[in-house]
């Protein structure tokens, strides 16, 4: 539950949620120093840079570490999956260690990692988080937004790959979307969390 994760991984859920609110894909990620400081913090439709199209919470978050000249012992937390062009930005700025939260069915980009000589000249680490509960929250949320704004020949696409995964997902979420009356909205972020993870049990 929401007392048993680590800072980083509530920091980013709390910016997924925000984005959520916000009405923007709910993804959240930060940057630390190798003393665990944060140093950068964003989310989703949350940057001043890049259009909204592309103002995800890992380009977001980038774009505020241009002054670092130690980018190397920098570590970059995200609750999903980078895309394909996160991805390739992190790796170009040269961010050495990479954790996300839940894997991206529908449009995850760490497989681009030694896939040809350009994505094998640097090592990288790639930390998938090992929570089940963490990722079944974080997908629920991500399909809930989804089911919110997509048309619906477009959505059952995106489900087919979330079913590809674990069909509990889209079960669950459809399940919650039924009642959203009852989801916890104006609630803190840690009562949402544990609200949807209350559909694991």
């Amino acid at each position: 539950m929401w007392l048993d994760l680590s800072f980083e991984w509530k920091m980013c859920f709390s910016l997924a949620w925000e984005a959520f609110c916000k009405g923007c894909t709910p993804v959240g990620a930060i940057i630390v120093d190798k003393n665990n400081r944060v140093v950068a913090k964003n989310r989703n439709g949350d940057g001043t840079i890049f259009h909204k199209r592309i103002s995800h919470a890992e380009m977001n978050v980038l774009s505020n570490i241009s002054s670092f000249t130690n980018i190397e012992d920098l570590v970059l937390y995200t609750s999903l999956e980078p895309c394909v062009m996160c991805f390739s930005a992190i790796y170009v700025q040269k961010i050495k260690r990479l954790c996300y939260g839940t894997r991206d069915p529908h449009a995850g980009g760490t497989f681009l990692y030694k896939c040809n000589p350009y994505f094998s000249i640097r090592h990288m680490d790639i930390i998938p988080l090992q929570n089940d509960e963490y990722s079944f929250v974080n997908a629920i949320l991500l399909i809930l937004h989804e089911m919110q704004g997509r048309e619906a020949n477009d959505l059952i696409e995106y489900l087919n790959a979330w079913n590809e995964i674990n069909i509990l997902f889209v079960n669950t979420a459809k399940k919650i979307y039924s009642n959203m009356n009852q989801f916890p909205s104006n609630s803190n972020v840690g009562e949402v969390y544990n609200y949807i993870a209350s559909y694991n049990q």
